[in-house]
């Protein structure tokens, strides 16, 4: 079976996250995009709302991570809404000294125009924090 066009983005898009291929990222990002993590931890706050703020958002990857790898275990496509739901997992190698990272996600994202407009990532915050606080400390010490 033929995967649609909005299940092929979202596949890409998650490829090139994990690639670091962010120029190439831009393609299938709308301007007007929306990032919401409903269950924030210490980098997520209000939507990020726009192009600019999400490509900023985005460099939290490389300034935190020797590497950073997502992988799709799940995926349903949802043509009706013009969206893609999906789980994922992240592994990843801490730059500061590097420990290990994981976590899971359920992502949601819709399309308008053939690009990812919202980006909703929702994951375990808790677990999140546990992990980065050595991260987080190391680069505000003085």
């Amino acid at each position: 079976m033929t995967e649609s066009e909005n299940v092929q983005r979202t596949r890409l898009a998650i490829q090139l996250v994990s690639e670091r291929r962010f120029d190439e990222l831009r393609d299938i990002i709308h301007d007007d995009i929306v990032v919401d993590c409903p269950f924030q931890a210490f980098h997520a706050g209000p939507p990020i709302i726009g192009g600019g703020r999400f490509w900023s958002s985005m460099q939290i990857i490389p300034q935190t991570f020797e590497k950073f790898e997502l992988k799709i275990y799940n995926l349903f496509d949802c043509p009706e809404q013009n969206a893609v739901v999906f789980e994922q997992s992240s592994k990843g190698i801490m730059l500061d000294d590097g420990r290990s990272f994981s976590n899971d996600y359920l992502m949601i994202f819709r399309f308008r125009d053939n690009k990812i407009i919202l980006w909703r990532e929702m994951f375990n915050p808790e677990r999140m924090i546990r992990q980065m606080i050595p991260f987080l400390s190391a680069v505000t010490k003085p």
